[in-house]
């Protein structure tokens, strides 16, 4: 199986910006899955989950400044759910250097809750608002 998650049109919160990076978060998604289920090598599972890693701080770190400089009244607990999702990504990334679980089982899990979760609930909320404040 090459990909599990697949961009839908449900998962657009309005804002081309942030559509194309839950569409690149989706793609090393993909990737990292792919990665695991072709049993590739662990340093090519590793490499991957960094991607995952960099561009998750990478996009979160950009969403949070449009955030602040917009004085989004949902600031707070949308940071904490990007400070979980994060920590949950460093944890995968522990399990493949300590090589105590199967990290595709987490992704699986991680897929479930933050696509479906985070992108569908809190970006659906977050977009709408900083389309108000000229944001695309």
């Amino acid at each position: 199986m090459e990909r599990l998650f697949q961009w839908t049109e449900d998962l657009d919160v309005g804002g081309e910006s942030l559509n194309d990076d839950h569409k690149n978060l989706i793609k090393i998604l993909n990737k990292f899955y792919k990665a695991c289920s072709d049993g590739n090598s662990d340093q090519s599972v590793e490499e991957t989950a960094d991607d995952l890693l960099f561009y998750t701080i990478y996009h979160f770190r950009r969403e949070e400044e449009l955030m602040k400089e917009h004085d989004y009244p949902h600031l707070e607990p949308h940071i904490a759910k990007h400070e979980t999702f994060t920590q949950k990504v460093v944890e995968i990334k522990t399990q493949l250097e300590e090589k105590t679980n199967d990290p595709c089982n987490s992704v699986l899990r991680l897929l479930i809750e933050w696509l479906m979760d985070h992108i569908t609930i809190e970006d659906k909320k977050l977009a709408p608002f900083l389309a108000t404040k000229g944001v695309t």
